[in-house]
């Protein structure tokens, strides 16, 4: 008897839906507590859990929008704290997987909107961008060379 992995999509679903129950109250406890440890690894841990499922059953998207969301928790959790602008994107994650539970299919590429949340999430784990300056920077002083007002050669370096 061979054993088809993708028969394994309704209890994956399910599970996934436990997950995000997991990574819906870590969400909501970082809203209060952006930095609270424990929030962090269960967002995280859910995180992990679907990615690894959605990689053994061959779908992409999900497991490219896991490894970016697990991305950003780990820098998170690397980098604490942040001001939460994260959050939104999170949670429009959350609802999208939600929403696909009931249409999975193998193989499948990410499509756009997908994609797009992928670069959100990314975008939080790079640095921001530094200001430009409005005006042009103050020139730095250049030390005079020593010299003797007597002399018109700079006098030698003494060694210690």
């Amino acid at each position: 008897m061979t054993l088809d992995p993708h028969d394994f999509l309704p209890l994956f679903a399910q599970e996934t839906a436990s997950q995000l129950g997991a990574l819906e109250a870590a969400l909501h406890a970082l809203e209060d507590h952006p930095d609270d440890a424990g929030a962090l690894r269960s967002a995280f841990q859910a995180a992990h859990s679907i990615k690894g499922g959605a990689a053994m059953l061959e779908l992409h998207a999900l497991h490219e929008l896991m490894g970016a969301f697990e991305d950003l928790l780990q820098h998170l959790r690397d980098q604490p704290g942040g001001n939460g602008a994260w959050l939104p994107d999170a949670f429009t994650a959350r609802d999208l997987i939600l929403a696909q539970l009931a249409d999975l299919r193998p193989g499948a590429p990410a499509p756009p909107e997908v994609r797009q949340l992928i670069m959100n999430l990314r975008g939080h784990t790079r640095p921001a961008p530094v200001p430009a300056l409005d005006r042009e920077p103050a020139p730095v002083p250049v030390p005079a060379a020593r010299t003797d007002p007597r002399r018109t050669r700079p006098l030698p370096r003494r060694r210690p």
